[in-house]
């Protein structure tokens, strides 16, 4: 309690704060690298939850997390809007949605075997950020990143990953971890 006091605490002396939220669905008995499309039942899915923070960021893009090939129902939203971006990368560095310093208009793609949708309200009346959704499987991994330009951002990320990869980096902080 004490330590996420500090963290809200350093809001006021101008440190941005960047919060990611997972929520992940877990098929119970989900092997490492599976891609096949099973649709289990939910009695068959785990959730895991952690909140991903990082202090003080750079201007520039800063990774976030990676999303693992064959993961599925990816919802990515920016709880309130900001004047950053949400961008994605593939494992080799190709940029899907506003990589490479250039910002990508709103609307649908496909890439990585699956339809990504990306909105991006209106920005002067909008209240709601950018999200990024795909249904998924993913044929690759991808890398979300955030193209840090001004203040504080909150994220919000579910997905279904096709492994139990994530669910070690979570367990270990005890649901909360550091980026």
């Amino acid at each position: 309690m004490a330590r996420m006091w500090r963290q809200l605490s350093s809001l006021r002396r101008g440190r941005a704060l960047f919060l990611l939220h997972f929520i992940l669905y877990l098929p119970s008995g989900a092997h490492p690298g599976e891609k096949k499309a099973q649709v289990p039942t939910p009695e068959q899915f785990q959730v895991v939850r952690g909140n991903f923070t990082r202090p003080f960021l750079r201007i520039g893009y800063h990774k976030i997390t990676e999303i693992p090939g064959g993961a599925r129902n990816i919802s990515i939203q920016e709880a309130k809007k900001s004047r950053n971006y949400l961008a994605l990368l593939t494992k080799a560095g190709m940029s899907i949605i506003n990589g490479n310093w250039l910002i990508d208009r709103p609307g649908m793609l496909t890439a990585v075997g699956t339809q990504l949708t990306y909105l991006r309200p209106n920005e002067i009346r909008a209240r709601s950020g950018e999200s990024i959704t795909a249904p998924g499987p993913l044929s690759e991994d991808l890398h979300l990143y955030v193209r840090k330009r001004f203040s504080p951002r909150c994220l919000d990320l579910r997905l279904q990953p096709p492994s139990l990869c994530l669910l070690a980096d979570l367990s270990a902080a005890g649901g909360q971890c550091l980026l």
